[in-house]
């Protein structure tokens, strides 16, 4: 065999080996069995066959980048709208927060927007802001039709019923002496007077169809009060009179009331029912509490609540830091189980307001320190 011979073959023997390695390498990569993977804690969770899928989104997240104001769920129950800051436009995001979409600009001009009462299931709403010549205006505001209406100045706090059909307001004219609650359409129109009262300041919210809740302003230097009236035969009840620091929220159907007063220098919890008093295990205020149905309660509390405070006088003023977690509390035991810890937010935490989804798997949360709105995957 020639020497020429003896190197085709060894070259063709290799050409030979090379091929057949990449065929293998080539059958094992796209056919063959493929090693199964290690799974990653912090990135995937197992679905309903035990398999592992990716996580897209931590338990607690940011819902939009954008500074906020007056969060609230859309009529359709499938969507959070907000109104954003500086500028006042109006968005929508889904949510999980995956898509978020700009809705309108307001019909009137704003230079501060103050305050948004929401018709509860319908898409419209009464704006309470500065207008350009720093004259405080409250609109009526139909996202639907576009459609607003100047309210009379006179009106002083406001509340939607909750089917989003009439309005109950505190009426406070010191020209003319009028000082009555009294119901209107929400235009203002159609007014229907229901009490003359000699109190300056109420605070209203409509909690059901038969009851109506007043209240006076918590604070430390004062006793406050409280009513309900019942819209339709007039009658009123007084619930409590002359007590320090008190704060009250009704519950969804109106026959509990979860509130809060001084004791001791700290502000306690208690719920009211059926004639009965029960104190909660809880250092809190109602006002940082939302009722997620008739039974449950959740409420931001705060271990660093400090000494030698007035309160709620010194929070509402900002000189009062708190650092919030969520709680669940059962209205019937007062059984408190966490929700949320501190450490699952991205900053220090001061509740401003929580919504809940109609489903009860998501929870959005306004932080008064920042203005940024979180939901929380339940």
């Amino acid at each position: 065999m020639t020497k020429l011979k003896k190197i085709l073959l060894i070259t063709n023997g290799v050409l030979l080996i090379l091929v057949a390695g990449f065929g293998i390498y080539y059958w094992q990569h796209y056919f063959g069995a493929k090693p199964t993977p290690t799974p990653d804690s912090n990135n995937q969770t197992n679905n309903n066959n035990g398999d592992q899928t990716p996580t897209t989104k931590p338990r607690v997240y940011l819902v939009t980048n954008k500074k906020i104001l007056a969060p609230h769920l859309s009529s359709a129950g499938n969507q959070i709208q907000y109104f954003g800051l500086p500028d006042y436009e109006l968005y929508a995001s889904t949510f999980d927060a995956s898509t978020e979409a700009k809705i309108t600009s307001p019909s009137f001009v704003v230079k501060e927007l103050i305050q948004v009462i929401w018709a509860g299931p319908q898409n419209q709403l009464i704006a309470v802001f500065a207008d350009e010549n720093n004259q405080i205006q409250k609109y009526f505001y139909d996202m639907t039709t576009n459609m607003s209406n100047v309210l009379d100045p006179a009106i002083k706090s406001v509340a939607f019923s909750p089917d989003g059909q009439k309005i109950i307001f505190h009426y406070l004219n010191d020209q003319t002496g009028e000082n009555i609650i009294a119901l209107a359409d929400p235009t203002g129109l159609g007014i229907k007077s229901l009490w003359q009262t000699t109190v300056r300041d109420w605070q209203i919210s409509w909690p059901s169809a038969a009851k109506i809740g007043l209240q006076t302003p918590p604070s430390a230097y004062s006793g406050s009060l409280s009513y309900t009236i019942n819209p339709d035969t007039i009658e009123r009840q007084e619930i409590f009179s002359n007590v320090v620091s008190l704060d009250t929220l009704w519950s969804p159907n109106g026959d509990k009331l979860l509130f809060s007063k001084l004791v001791n220098q700290k502000l306690r919890l208690y719920i009211q029912a059926a004639g009965k008093t029960q104190e909660l295990n809880a250092t809190g205020m109602a006002a940082k509490c939302l009722w997620v149905d008739n039974d449950n309660i959740y409420c931001a509390l705060s271990s660093n609540w400090p000494e030698n405070t007035k309160l709620p006088d010194d929070y509402y003023k900002g000189i009062v830091p708190l650092s919030d977690e969520i709680w669940q509390i059962d209205a019937a035991s007062g059984q408190k189980t966490k929700i949320a810890s501190a450490g699952e937010f991205t900053t220090s935490l001061d509740v401003e307001q929580m919504l809940i989804s109609p489903e009860k798997d998501y929870l959005f949360i306004l932080n008064k320190k920042d203005h940024h709105l979180y939901g929380v995957k339940l």
